[in-house]
């Protein structure tokens, strides 16, 4: 399967993450995010990335690396 193809069908999984049928909705802490959170925690294991929740319930994620500017990136759409 091709990147792209992979990208497309993960987009899907997660829109049927949610908590109203025929809409995309993820209250803050509900099952439909936490069940996204496990999809995104997976995919990112397959990358070889380190994943945590933090205190609030936001997944990030980073990969180890000797080169010393590496990017943070989280599913909260900031960058660090």
């Amino acid at each position: 399967m091709t990147l792209p193809r992979i990208v497309i069908e993960r987009c899907h999984y997660l829109a049927e993450c949610t908590e109203e049928p025929g809409a995309i909705t993820r209250s803050f802490a509900s099952g439909a995010m936490k069940r996204a959170h496990a999809l995104v925690s997976d995919w990112m294991g397959e990358a070889g990335m380190t994943g945590t929740r933090d205190n609030i319930g936001n997944l990030r994620s980073w990969v180890r690396t000797s080169i010393r500017c590496a990017t943070l990136a989280s599913t909260t759409g900031r960058w660090a």
